[in-house]
């Protein structure tokens, strides 16, 4: 039941409205009259084109915006505007991805690992801060290589259901399951047990539509509306769609954990506790 109720609330929120501290990632057309602005932790916000030019031009920035319980956006406010370039901590003269070996698990490993990963999460904590820490913890723990599962839902998806995220992102361990090797999902906020990438993206995409897989972020950044969803899968060191698009663009590779930022996702997922 306590799935089921954040599951609904993932969906619905917010009811009355809410005020959103955040990034803007982008912002992209949704009709020929509204656009929708994508932020860096997920969520979305619609807007008219009266607000258009300001929200391009504060891509990058650190805003605060007022959204109304059918997320239109009423108020932008400025608190930092973008930097001149991209803000990568980690940086590298690799010409080619690095190799990544996921670890390959049983079944019964991948029930224990959802059943062990801390669950004492915030109810408003992003998806990405999440997945990292307890990609990480794993790691830590056993030595087990996980991988990302990034969900991304298209503007036009978005804007014919009015969906109020625009990306996802989970663990992922490839499982032997005695007939072959199968990814399996570890959402434990939305879910009581690993489950298969079709019924995880199902949680999101309600016309049930396989979502296109690709290998490189532009496909769905540049032409995202022919599709419901796209999916992309990376190593367990990438927390953001934005480390997705440096390694495409610039050929910057996560190649390693960050305690810095691991420290800082669990800040703000699990509020300040120990590494496990």
């Amino acid at each position: 039941m306590k799935n089921m109720f954040f599951l609904i609330t993932f969906l619905s929120l917010p009811v009355l409205g809410e005020t959103l501290t955040d990034k803007i990632h982008s912002v992209v057309e949704a009709s020929n009259d509204s656009h929708i602005v994508r932020f860096e932790g997920g969520r979305v916000g619609f807007i008219t084109n009266d607000l258009l030019e300001e929200m391009k031009n504060n891509t990058g920035a650190e805003v605060q915006v007022e959204l109304d319980r059918k997320s239109d956006i009423r108020q932008l406010t400025v608190i930092k505007t973008a930097p001149a370039t991209y803000d990568i901590y980690l940086k590298n003269n690799l010409q080619e991805p690095p190799a990544f070996t996921p670890t390959v698990i049983t079944t019964a490993k991948v029930n224990e690992i959802h059943n062990t990963l801390n669950d004492n999460f915030r109810r408003l904590s992003e998806c990405s801060d999440r997945a990292h820490v307890w990609a990480y913890d794993e790691n830590k723990k056993s030595g087990i290589n996980s991988q990302k599962a990034f969900i991304f839902l298209t503007a036009s998806y978005i804007n014919r259901v009015r969906f109020k995220w625009w990306f996802h992102v989970a663990p992922m361990f490839d499982v032997n399951t005695g007939n072959g090797i199968q990814k399996m999902v570890t959402d434990v906020m939305y879910k009581d047990r690993p489950v298969t990438i079709k019924e995880w993206t199902n949680m999101m995409v309600f016309s049930g539509r396989d979502c296109k897989m690709t290998t490189k972020f532009s496909e769905y950044d540049v032409n995202p509306q022919t599709e419901d969803c796209y999916m992309m899968f990376e190593s367990m060191y990438y927390r953001l769609p934005g480390d997705l698009s440096a390694q495409e663009t610039m050929s910057v590779y996560r190649t390693e954990w960050n305690d810095f930022e691991v420290s800082s996702a669990r800040s703000r997922a699990f509020g300040v506790g120990r590494i496990q």
